[in-house]
């Protein structure tokens, strides 16, 4: 009976409390916070839909607690020009997540490391030696191959029945890792099927929640053993793999200098540790591979579902490069209707819809409202992206919007944020509008493509911390240009 008792009067003292800062602090609007469990029980997935839904009752910023720990949704431009650029510095940085810390080697990568010391070398290291304009120049070749190899496999397999996203997706595979380890390291052995494996395993174990990260008091614990099986089940592999090629690199020598080359030889004061190295290498692996197969993937889907649209985007490629030779990078800018294309997918399936989270960690400001310190803060780009206020016809696939208004994918736009924006913008963004209009060109100029008789393009995601179609996209595929060309 005295135990009932406690445990009453310490959930009325929890509950004042909780009451008490609401009345000191001017905190945004949002559903009521429970002492310990917070607004827990009523979180819906998928996420990017609950905090739009959240964002329609109260408002573009919305305040609650996910657990213990306090949470902002952020719904519109306005309010993510506020973290992202207006105080970007005091939202750089990243909450401290168990998932987040065992697949980042304990914060020594460039995605997920807390703003500091090691983050600005990785950054610095990333924007200076990596992907500037003229290394990625260097590296066209490489891209140019990969799409290549792609369509011939997509002859190979075509033209009836073609599934159109394990081809793309094992074409992005094998083209970072020949950006990021080099074209002639046969030596190494890396099968490309079997390394996707182990990066979409890592992504799929990062999409669980850990009660640690809601309930602080658990983290020690462990409760759920998901600290455990990152460190020695789902990290292993991956490290053993980084350790493998790094130490091939240093121990041999190439003509042209890819990605770990350039790591593995920095000196001064850009030079990695080992660790550091493999953190960074990784990331590019995880990043590099994910993002842009799904919107590869995405853009396919919608052209051929929109057959005007898709014969639109050909007459374009057909008109500027013809159809004696394959569409280069060169080609990229006079494409102007291929690049509206691409934004209006991003537009409508950021590959990361609530980006990564960031976090003060101290108090701060939101417009009008106070932000308590160490607060977690989503960005909702899925919703940004689709906020009527800012979009006509917002969920239809109209890429004619973006020949009418010139929208920025470096993060100058609030309104367009597939690469998010300030201090913790996508490092490799630059590399991805490279790879991504090259892959989706290359395709719909070597190919005619629609759906297969009798079925629709099923567009069916699972939109949670990275959005993936549920099914594969089959098509039929048919030859557009000379056969010699795919060879």
């Amino acid at each position: 009976m005295e135990g009932a008792w406690f445990l009453a009067l310490a959930l009325l003292i929890l509950l004042w409390w909780s009451r008490n800062l609401r009345a000191r602090l001017k905190l945004p609007p949002g559903p009521f916070p429970w002492p310990i469990v917070g607004s827990l029980f009523i979180v819906k997935e998928p996420l990017p839909i609950f905090f739009a839904e959240l964002g329609r009752k109260y408002g573009p910023v919305v305040y609650f607690k996910l657990g213990m720990v306090p949470t902002v949704a952020i719904n519109s431009a306005a309010a993510a020009r506020e973290v992202l650029k207006s105080r970007d510095l005091e939202f750089a940085s990243r909450p401290d997540l168990g998932n987040l810390r065992q697949i980042s080697f304990d914060y020594n990568d460039l995605g997920v490391a807390p703003y500091g010391e090691t983050w600005k070398l990785m950054r610095r290291v990333s924007a200076t030696h990596l992907f500037t304009p003229s290394k990625l120049n260097t590296t066209a070749s490489v891209r140019h191959r990969e799409v290549k190899a792609m369509i011939k496999n997509i002859l190979d397999e075509g033209p009836e029945v073609v599934d159109l996203t394990a081809a793309t997706n094992a074409a992005v595979v094998q083209g970072v890792v020949n950006l990021l380890v080099g074209t002639d390291d046969k030596s190494l052995g890396i099968d490309a099927r079997s390394l996707n494996g182990i990066f979409e395993k890592a992504g799929e174990e990062l999409l669980n929640v850990n009660l640690g990260d809601l309930f602080p008091f658990l983290r020690r614990l462990d409760v759920q053993g998901l600290e455990r099986k990152f460190k020695y089940v789902v990290m292993p592999p991956i490290k053993s793999l980084m350790e493998k090629i790094i130490a091939h690199h240093k121990s041999s020598s190439r003509e042209v200098e890819d990605f770990v080359d350039v790591l593995v030889n920095l000196n001064g004061e850009d030079a990695l540790t080992h660790i550091q190295t493999i953190g960074l290498l990784s990331d590019f692996f995880i990043a590099g591979i994910n993002t842009s197969q799904t919107s590869i993937d995405f853009t396919l889907a919608e052209l051929v579902r929109h057959p005007a649209i898709l014969s639109r985007a050909q007459k374009e490629i057909d008109q500027v490069v013809g159809s004696s030779r394959l569409v280069q990078e060169s080609d990229l800018p006079s494409l102007p209707y291929l690049h509206a294309v691409i934004k209006e997918s991003l537009r409508l399936h950021p590959p990361l819809p609530l980006l990564l989270p960031h976090h003060n960690p101290a108090a701060s400001k939101i417009g009008e409202y106070d932000i308590p310190a160490k607060s977690t803060i989503f960005v909702n780009a899925w919703a940004i992206g689709r906020d009527p206020s800012t979009w006509d016809r917002p969920l239809e696939f109209v890429p004619e919007r973006f020949l009418e208004r010139d929208v920025k994918l470096t993060g100058d736009d609030f309104s367009l944020l597939p690469f998010g924006a300030g201090r913790r913008t996508c490092a490799g963004y630059l590399m991805a509008m490279r790879m991504l209009p090259l892959s989706v060109a290359t395709v719909i100029q070597a190919f005619d493509l629609a759906t297969l008789e009798g079925r629709e393009v099923d567009m069916g995601e699972s939109t949670g911390g990275a959005t993936r179609r549920n099914k594969n996209l089959m098509v039929s595929a048919t030859p557009r240009l000379a056969k010699e060309l795919y060879a």
